[in-house]
């Protein structure tokens, strides 16, 4: 079973035989009928130069789905990588907006310094007067 969720896209109600592949929220790739070749064509968001052709639709889904597999398998390293995010000890907040919070921290007794950068909570803006 896939993972990827395949959505036809549509014009004014008119279903497209194009598809869009999702993960999550994630748009990871399409697979649309190319008329003139008669074959159907993968791509992706994440590189220019990475596309294939198959003669049905499922087989372009497929063929996209082994070639994003494999692309995933090659950041494994990055994702399986330990947090290494410094431990927060003595913060204190230095600049607040309502996108971010900075806060200044120490990483450990004795050690320098660290800003850390979080994304804020949106709070209410206060009225326009």
């Amino acid at each position: 079973m896939s993972v990827i969720e395949w959505r036809q896209a549509s014009v004014a109600g008119v279903k497209l035989q194009r598809f869009s592949g999702h993960v999550a929220d994630i748009d990871v790739g399409f697979v649309e009928y190319d008329g003139s070749n008669r074959l159907w064509t993968w791509a992706t968001p994440f590189a220019d130069d990475v596309w294939g052709h198959a003669p049905s639709r499922e087989g372009a889904q497929q063929a996209f789905e082994t070639w994003l597999r494999g692309w995933l398998e090659k950041l494994r390293p990055v994702l399986d990588a330990p947090d290494e995010r410094p431990s927060e000890i003595g913060c204190r907040a230095i600049s607040s907006t309502y996108a971010a919070t900075a806060r200044m921290c120490r990483t450990s007794p004795g050690q320098t310094s660290a800003i850390l950068i979080k994304p804020g909570k949106p709070r209410e803006r206060p009225p326009v007067i």
